[in-house]
């Protein structure tokens, strides 16, 4: 980004590298995201040059191009925008530099090409408990014993009343992202109804547990770490220890999301989930949540969804067929056939210039190419030629005719699938694999050929499971069984 003599500003550059890294970590932290790694020396450049120069505009013309482009870029990017006036906060205390718009565009702009990404939402968790250091001592022991930063820590003095200690949660809300809930363990049973005190603005669930102890927040952190259903993450740690507990879901106002999920695993419905929330209007605050497959057939969790959240519909690469929500495909999306499906979902809850700008984006972000590029780090272009390969070879040796709508998944799955054994981490189960083997050995066999030019090229090999999931695509049996007349 710029020219910079290494060896004459070492010292204060590897500073402000640390600086600058402890803060994106921070940030990681409280909004549930990743930033890519060359965001912290992009910054830290940029940042350093900053300190030596005047931005301050003076001419009345220019400052209102300046603030014009500004709200253009809020509107196109409102995420990256606000992490970037959040990172830019952080930083003032440290840097001897006067904010200015034209930093907020810059840095904006800089961060919206895939400099981050976010990752499948957990809890937030928090210990709160009177006197000096009790809370905070607990959550050091927890945090170092798990090996990760799960539990903040809010000490308070003992004659501190209920409503300040909300007040504190609240405001600790405000600067984190809880909207996959939130546990608060304190130290005594009066603090358990401190939820009365939360105001309507909060949208999440909250779970209160009393009587913390070192164990019990131990517990709690294994149960977060697993990812469970917050229900789940209670009741396991309450095997653990005797406690009480209260879960309170807002039963008034429930936020609209769409629910994103891929067969083979959470990774693919994150970046569907990107997708559509890049297409989002700015003054739209629908939420779009990655799920895994497997999570949406746990009726418990399933029950748990439906209590925190107003679920419009689904979209992934295959249907989990969750009682009474619809679904779309990714291919009749990237196809365009389920585009006024997703615009009837959210119809109700948008005006039309919003729904117009939606429908738009929509186009434009789910074009094949632009899918392609988000699923998969490798080489777009020869990605698609090895998948052109396949899909003729598969064709050819099996004698069958793939729809345009199948050809489709085809391409997002294997672009997927290419990157996973790249990667050394395909998939390593299929259940009911064995009897599939015995019913459909020549097609599995027809489809494992097809995939040679790929083996060869890539020099992986194409495990058994990632075969079966392939069948699964083609001939559609999604609930991965099979069934008598197959033989």
């Amino acid at each position: 980004m710029f020219e910079t003599d290494f060896k004459e500003n070492h010292e204060p550059l590897t500073y402000l590298t640390k600086y600058t890294r402890n803060i994106l970590n921070q940030m990681e932290s409280s909004y549930q995201i990743h930033f890519n790694g060359n965001s912290v020396y992009a910054i830290s450049y940029y940042i350093f040059q900053r300190i030596n120069c005047n931005w301050t505009v003076e001419d009345v013309e220019l400052k209102k191009i300046i603030i014009n482009l500004e709200e253009q870029v809020k509107d196109s990017f409102p995420n990256s925008f606000n992490y970037v006036k959040r990172i830019l906060q952080l930083c003032k205390p440290k840097m001897d530099i006067d904010i200015q718009p034209m930093d907020i565009i810059i840095l904006t702009l800089h961060l919206s090409k895939n400099e981050w990404n976010k990752k499948a939402g957990i809890p937030k968790a928090i210990i709160v408990a009177h006197g000096y250091a009790t809370a905070s001592s607990i959550a050091d022991v927890v945090n170092t014993f798990l090996k990760k930063d799960l539990f903040e820590s809010f000490d308070m003095p003992i004659n501190i009343s209920p409503r300040e200690i909300a007040d504190e949660i609240l405001d600790y809300s405000k600067k984190n992202d809880i909207s996959n809930g939130l546990i608060i363990l304190a130290d005594m049973g009066s603090l358990k109804d401190i939820y009365q005190y939360f105001p309507s603005q909060i949208k999440a669930p909250i779970v209160i547990m009393n009587n913390v102890t070192t164990p019990l927040a131990i517990a709690v952190g294994e149960q977060i770490q697993k990812k469970l259903s917050l229900k789940k993450q209670v009741e396991q740690s309450l095997k653990q220890t005797k406690m009480d507990y209260k879960i309170i879901y807002p039963d008034v106002h429930k936020d609209k999301v769409i629910i994103t999920t891929c067969l083979t695993g959470i990774g693919t419905a994150t970046k569907i989930s990107s997708l559509i929330e890049r297409s989002l209007p700015s003054s739209i605050s629908l939420k779009v949540l990655p799920y895994d497959f497997a999570a949406l057939k746990d009726k418990g969790q399933v029950k748990t969804l439906s209590s925190m959240y107003d679920c419009l519909g689904i979209i992934g690469t295959d249907n989990p067929k969750m009682e009474k929500l619809p679904y779309i495909s990714l291919e009749n999306l990237i196809s365009g056939e389920g585009i006024n499906t997703l615009c009837s979902w959210v119809s109700n809850y948008f005006n039309q210039k919003d729904l117009i700008e939606f429908n738009d984006n929509i186009i434009r972000n789910f074009s094949l190419e632009k899918v392609m590029n988000v699923v998969t780090i490798l080489d777009t272009d020869k990605v698609v030629k090895e998948v052109d390969v396949f899909l003729k070879r598969v064709q050819e040796i099996g004698d069958y005719h793939l729809t345009n709508a199948k050809k489709l998944a085809i391409y997002i799955h294997v672009s997927c699938l290419i990157e996973r054994l790249v990667r050394n981490s395909p998939i390593k189960h299929y259940e009911g694999y064995s009897e599939l083997e015995k019913c459909q050995k020549d097609k599995l066999n027809k489809i494992k050929l097809a995939f040679s030019v790929i083996e060869s090229d890539y020099s992986v090999k194409v495990p058994k499971p990632e075969v079966a999931y392939v069948y699964d695509l083609i001939f559609r049996k999604t609930d991965n069984s099979t069934k008598d007349e197959d033989f």
